[in-house]
């Protein structure tokens, strides 16, 4: 562990804040991955034009304002005296290149939900221009997750403007974090913060309950039964879902026994979703810090409307039938992909037994979470057992990344290569101004689409669990981020 020392700092702001992560930050170039244990290290070091509140509430960000003269024209007002890491003003040049970047570059990760932005312009130094292709309500929330950065020097990750800088990176994704002196807002309270990366839930809980931690995210309630310390605190309504998806593409999977792709055909699909009992899954494996999901969006998202889908049941017989009408009775053997995790790793044992009483033989393949993030973009799974978050709390984004036909930008998370030309277009008129009801309509009607076709099988809704030692002071947020700059020790 760094320490900070210097006889005019109070002890508690010399103290370094050491957070225990499950996976680190897989790129340092911003806007390149929607990892969210790399965007919880990155929103210390970069922002945004817009701002969400730990309830993902729209605030400003380095747009002090924001107005829209006409239906396809946002005009953002930097704030003044704003700073880079090197001390220089940040400025609308800045920001255009940032947006270039993240709406046009291979790498970039947020080019689907700006695929509909037409230009990027700096009307003066303080000026953004965003014009879209057609009237957009959502421009403002598709910018709260997009970092503004500059280039630095080489070799040298990019410059940000956030309460803290980098200090220093480690090959396993963790990073060394220094508060920013020169940050609008001033220097945070939290002197230095450095993250590690633990993999293991109850080697992470270990590591707060000794002293060697502060914060441990990602934490299995069960493991600290009976201890005082450290606290377990829970956000119970958090935005990241687990579900499966299939390769629907390939009419002969590599990855999967049978002669021809079984997903490709859609009561096979419907009979993994019936044959899996997901509420057993989340009470014997999951206690605690799950719930049952039927849609990849959550209550709490914009534009979701959680009574559109009804429950699917349990019913393995069901299964059987549906398996032996598409031709399937007799079963395949099929490859399981999912992220190297003791929780993946209980959810994957427990599907594989279920799929096996259909005649389904399922080999898991855990794989680091880089391995797994190169096959979703590849789409080189034949079914996958993956997580997703929405970072700004609109289910329409989601639907596009996960959902829509590849290309353009749109479906960079679309593992199973899934397109629907109608389901494109719901997708495209949800993004449009519309009233509540409408919107909710709208959303009621994908969400039953994808319910009827399958390409996904929502499993569970996890729930947010961090273990917390004395002295941090430590909220949730909605976005599972975690932010120094909002911490804080408690008063001696």
């Amino acid at each position: 562990m760094v320490l900070l020392t210097g006889s005019c700092r109070p002890k508690e702001e010399s103290r370094s804040l050491v957070v225990v992560l499950p996976t680190g930050v897989s790129s340092a170039l911003p806007n390149t991955t929607t990892q969210i244990a790399s965007i919880s290290v990155l929103s210390n070091v970069y922002e945004t034009l817009v701002d969400l509140d730990p309830g993902l509430g729209l605030r400003p960000g380095l747009a002090e304002s924001w107005h829209t003269p006409d239906d396809g024209t946002w005009v953002f007002r930097l704030r003044e005296g704003v700073r880079l890491h090197d001390g220089r003003a940040l400025d609308a040049e800045d920001v255009v290149r940032s947006l270039e970047h993240a709406r046009s570059a291979p790498s970039s990760r947020r080019r689907g939900q700006l695929a509909e932005l037409a230009s990027v312009e700096a009307a003066d130094s303080r000026s953004v221009v965003v014009r879209t292709a057609r009237p957009l309500d959502t421009v403002a929330t598709r910018l709260a997750n997009v970092f503004i950065w500059a280039q630095a020097a080489a070799e040298r990750p990019p410059l940000g403007t956030g309460p803290y800088r980098i200090r220093s990176w480690r090959s396993d994704g963790g990073a060394v974090l220094e508060a920013f002196e020169g940050h609008r807002l001033g220097r945070p309270p939290i002197a230095e913060v450095v993250f590690e990366v633990v993999p293991e839930p109850n080697e992470r809980l270990r590591r707060v309950r000794e002293g060697s931690a502060y914060l441990a995210a990602d934490v299995a309630p069960a493991l600290a039964r009976g201890v005082a310390s450290p606290r377990i605190v829970t956000r119970p309504d958090g935005l990241r879902v687990a579900f499966l998806t299939f390769d629907v593409a390939r009419d002969k999977s590599p990855h999967a026994s049978a002669p021809t792709n079984p997903f490709r055909d859609r009561r096979v699909r419907q009979a993994v979703a019936l044959g899996i009992d997901r509420a057993g899954l989340v009470e014997r494996w999951l206690s605690g810090r799950a719930a049952v999901a039927d849609q990849i969006t959550t209550a709490q998202e914009l534009g979701a409307y959680q009574a559109s889908v009804p429950r699917r049941p349990f019913d393995r017989a069901g299964a059987r039938r549906l398996l032996a009408a598409a031709g399937f009775a007799r079963g395949f053997e099929v490859a399981l992909d999912f992220a190297d995790d003791s929780d993946a790793r209980s959810v994957a044992r427990a599907i594989a037994a279920d799929l096996r009483s259909l005649g389904i033989a399922v080999r898991p393949r855990p794989q680091p979470e880089a391995e797994l993030a190169r096959r979703v973009e590849a789409r080189d799974s034949a079914l996958l057992l993956r997580s997703w978050t929405s970072e700004t709390g609109d289910g329409r984004v989601s639907y596009e990344n996960l959902l829509h036909t590849p290309g353009s930008g749109l479906g960079l998370a679309n593992a199973g290569g899934y397109a629907d030309a109608g389901l494109d277009r719901m997708i495209r008129e949800a993004a449009a101004p519309l009233g509540t009801d409408q919107r909710r309509l709208l959303m009621a009607r994908l969400a039953t689409k994808v319910a009827f076709d399958v390409p996904v099988v929502p499993l569970y809704m996890m729930a947010d669990v961090y273990g917390v030692a004395e002295p941090l002071r430590f909220e949730p947020r909605l976005d599972g981020q975690i932010r120094a700059a909002e911490l804080r020790w408690a008063a001696p």
